[in-house]
């Protein structure tokens, strides 16, 4: 579950604010084309070849805090989370204010290994010493307030029985992000699915109904909601006849049935039995160039 949650918006945000740096933080030209070269192996999803070159570019300058990132991303990658931890607090370590979105990364990462207080450091100081980036900010409020709460819940514990759902929903893969509808009548989930992406997984939704007092055998809704892009976060209305979902672009932007305004979208569906109407955008009005989600 750490993947499918954590890939996508982790890894485009540090990826993306990399290339847009003006210049790196080594002057040695050895250790730039070793950490050059280990870019573009994992780029290409070859993350054993990407991680030689930069332990050839660390060899090289030790110091060099662009590979302990681009280090970082490729755990990230593999689900390695303490490895992905270690090398962010190596680059806060070496330059404390080099890459400000570090320590957002750093704290989304150490939430993921419930690891409340060290999270919640590490998001204030990234409000501290980057104001510039106003979505970002408000979305590590908002897990500072989740930190907060985990935090409370664990020093004042309560109990519970959580019942699995079973073998009609529950799969070795991964399943998440529920919605039911109010009758208790149906009932939907993403599902992790094995794909040959760079991330080697995509989300799609899945649904199951009541048959008497069980749930029937998950299914995939299919088209025109599931495709070979990431799908999730549905919000259903009462009846379950209407739902908003987030749908995202990959490297190659959004489909051209599927048109979207920034990175991720919120799109609205309509349902008639196990039938879903075209995804339609919710528009400008919601959404915006930057990530819209849940």
């Amino acid at each position: 579950m750490f993947k499918q949650v954590l890939c996508t918006l982790l890894i485009c945000v540090l990826i993306s604010s990399l290339l847009s740096a003006e210049e790196y933080a080594s002057n040695k030209k050895k250790a730039i084309k070793n950490y050059e070269m280990a870019y573009s192996r994992y780029r290409e999803g070859r993350y054993r070849e990407a991680l030689g070159f930069s332990d050839k570019a660390l060899k090289i300058d030790e110091n060099f805090t662009d590979v302990y990132l681009l280090n970082a991303s490729i755990y990230i990658d593999s689900s390695n989370v303490k490895l992905a931890i270690w090398n962010l607090e190596k680059s806060i370590e070496i330059d404390p204010y080099f890459f400000p979105i570090t320590y957002y990364t750093l704290g989304a990462l150490q939430m993921k290994m419930n690891k409340y207080e060290e999270a919640i450091k590490n998001f204030s100081t990234y409000i501290k010493i980057d104001r510039t980036n106003l979505e970002i900010i408000e979305e590590v409020r908002h897990q500072l307030k989740n930190c907060y709460f985990a935090v409370d819940a664990i020093k004042n514990p309560v109990d519970y029985n959580p019942i699995n759902m079973g073998r009609n929903i529950n799969t070795k893969l991964d399943e998440y992000f529920p919605a039911i509808t109010v009758d208790n009548g149906y009932f939907i989930f993403i599902r992790g699915m094995p794909h040959n992406n760079r991330f080697g997984f995509q989300e799609d939704f899945y649904a199951s109904e009541k048959e008497g007092t069980e749930w029937a055998k998950a299914y995939d809704i299919g088209k025109p909601i599931n495709t070979n892009r990431n799908e999730g976060a549905a919000s259903l209305s009462q009846d379950g006849k209407l739902m908003i979902f987030v749908a995202c672009a990959d490297e190659y932007g959004y489909p051209r049935d599927r048109p979207g305004l920034g990175s991720c979208d919120l799109y609205y569906v309509m349902r008639e039995g196990r039938r879903w109407s075209k995804p339609q955008n919710l528009g400008s009005t919601i959404n915006s160039k930057g990530w819209d989600t849940q």
